[in-house]
């Protein structure tokens, strides 16, 4: 939960509090142990691998679970941005100066 909760805090261009993301994560890794148990169920009791299919099922199987996995990183992340909005204490980083480009020079027509 630790992991996810830094993810939620030190990714995004925001400032903001540790305590404000912790709800996203706390959904993020229910649903990601929820989700992981599921496809665990579904392999044990409905999912007939033989022998010949045995290592290409794993490898999709593989991806499922990734894909799940980042689902609910993002599901978590989403809860957060919703959550932050919604309390209208967002506090925006300073943007960076636009840099002009190698060609761009002010006052040279295009």
């Amino acid at each position: 939960m630790l992991a996810v909760e830094l993810i939620y805090f030190l990714a995004p261009n925001v400032k903001q509090m540790f305590k404000r993301t912790l709800p996203g994560a706390i959904i993020a890794v229910g649903c990601w142990i929820l989700l992981s148990w599921a496809l665990g169920f579904y392999f044990q009791h409905f999912a007939n691998l033989n022998k010949t299919y045995g290592t290409l099922a794993a490898a999709i199987a593989l991806m499922v679970w990734l894909y799940w996995t980042a689902f609910a990183v993002l599901l978590g992340g989403e809860i957060n941005a919703d959550l932050l909005h919604a309390s209208g204490k967002r506090i925006p980083v300073k943007e960076a100066e636009p840099q002009l480009e190698a060609f761009d020079t002010p006052g040279r027509a295009a």
